[in-house]
Order: structure tokens, then C-alpha cells, then sequence
């Protein structure tokens, strides 16, 4: 069974309670919204990363929401992201299930700030209707941990469901480019079809960690690819194929 990926956007909005030790309390209020386009407006396509959800992050208060500062680590809003109950881990590896965007110094009312969200697939791996939840934690100083926070009776999340249809591949809906994608000992075997152009190949950890990535050129017959992946831990990994004209394509491989 094949992952489904997701490609459409939700609105949010939430307040946030803003402490600071050396000034007294007072309240901002983001909005985190996307475009939000009909449900049905654009398609969602298994097993293929063609677009991602960008939440954008609105300061609407009249007060100055206090950041960065030159040669410091600035101040970040953290979100958890879920589909259908389960957290997805933030791309790169480095903060777990903590997605979060850095507050630039003196982030002022009406400036924006986005969180980018892809390679999300259904925990079912199932055509039809899932949950997208996205859920802001907490505010936090990473210069003086603990400052400052959200209030914790703010609304702080949005659950809505999108779609997810059939595959999408260079060759268009319902078409494959892998012929097969499976370990064998220590080497990760990749068959395909034929590749036009340049094609980029990744292999992504689940925590969005790329663990191997090259360029692939043009190859007018079925391709087999062996890599090494003796140094991989056990675990599920993503196999993504990229061409030149943007079209990709995806399929998840187990490394025992």
C-alpha cells in the first residue's frame, strides 16, 4: 500500500499570552492562516511530494512582539503537526516533533513569518478523507528557556480534513516511474522506467533527514540503482525521484 501526501491548506487562529521576566505581561494576538482555497480546488496525490502547506504567521497586536536581537538565538513559535492522531516529526531531524519558525528581531504588527509543511503522508496509507491537525505548543525564548509562552486556555489548534486521491508521477496521474524499490544485505536496490532530463534522487529518514542524495541524467531504458546503506539504522525510509520539470515522485522502502 502506498503514502498518501498532502497538499492542501487550513486556516488557524489562536492568541498568545507573551510573558517576559523584566516586563509586565501583555497579550499578542497572531493569526496563523493559509490561503484557503476550496477544499476540492486542488487535488492531493499519493505517494507524490508536489506541494506543501504554508501556514502563515500574522503578528495582529499593536504591541511589538519582542525577538531576535543581533547575535542572539532568537525567539521561536513551536507547532506539533498530525494526521489522523499520529505527530510528524520536523524536517531535518533536529527538533523532534517540534516544528517551529524563528521570531526575527522586533517582529512588529502585520509582519508575517511561515511554517512550511511537506512529506506528511496518511498514517493508513488509505485513499479518502484524514484529519490534519495543527496545534501551537508554546512560544519560547531559546536564549532564556521558558520565556515567553502561550497561555494555555488560548485557542491553540485547528483539526480539519482533507482528501487524499491517486498517485501523480512524471508521467501523470496513476502512472509509476518505480518498477521496484527494495533492500537486499546492505544495499537499497532501486528499478525504474526510463528517465528523461535530469533527475534528482533522495533518500529521506522519516524525520525528514536526507541520508543519501544524487543526480541521476537522462537514461533511455529501465534503470537499476544499488546503494549502500550499510551506515542506515532500521527504520522507514523515503525514496524520491525529482526531474527538472518538477514533477516527483515517491515510494517508502523498510531498512531492518
Amino acid at each position: 500500500m502506498k503514502k498518501a501526501l498532502l497538499i492542501f491548506m487550513l486556516t488557524v487562529a489562536t492568541t498568545f499570552a507573551y510573558s517576559q521576566s523584566l516586563t509586565s505581561i501583555s497579550v499578542d494576538s497572531i493569526i496563523v492562516t493559509v490561503d484557503t482555497n476550496d477544499l476540492k480546488g486542488d487535488t492531493i496525490y499519493m505517494d507524490t511530494v508536489v506541494k506543501s502547506i504554508t501556514v502563515e504567521i500574522t503578528n495582529n497586536d499593536a504591541i511589538t512582539f519582542p525577538g531576535a536581537v543581533a547575535g542572539d538565538l532568537g525567539t521561536a513559535i513551536v507547532f506539533e503537526v498530525e494526521l489522523d492522531g499520529t505527530k510528524f516529526p520536523a524536517p531535518g531531524g533536529g527538533s523532534g516533533l517540534n516544528w517551529n519558525v524563528t521570531i526575527p528581531e522586533d517582529f512588529e504588527p502585520g509582519e508575517t513569518l511561515t511554517l512550511i509543511m511537506n512529506q506528511l503522508w496518511t498514517p493508513s496509507e488509505s485513499i479518502g478523507y484524514h484529519d490534519l491537525t495543527v496545534r501551537l505548543t508554546t512560544a519560547i525564548d531559546q536564549n532564556e528557556p521558558g520565556n515567553p509562552y502561550i497561555n494555555s486556555d488560548a485557542n491553540l489548534e485547528r483539526t480539519q480534513q482533507y482528501y487524499f486521491d491517486a498517485p501523480l508521477s512524471f508521467g501523470g496521474p496513476g502512472q509509476s516511474i518505480f518498477n521496484a524499490v527494495y533492500v537486499h544485505q546492505d544495499e537499497l536496490i532501486i528499478e525504474t522506467e526510463s528517465l528523461s532530463g535530469n533527475v534528482d534522487l533522495e533518500v529521506v529518514a522519516i524525520t525528514g533527514q536526507v541520508m543519501h542524495s544524487e543526480r541521476l541524467s537522462n537514461h533511455p531504458g529501465s534503470m537499476i540503482r544499488t546503494i549502500d546503506i550499510s551506515n542506515l539504522n532500521s527504520g522507514i525510509y523515503i525514496i524520491s525521484l525529482k526531474n527538472d520539470k518538477g514533477y516527483q515522485y515517491a515510494q517508502k522502502v523498510y531498512v531492518p
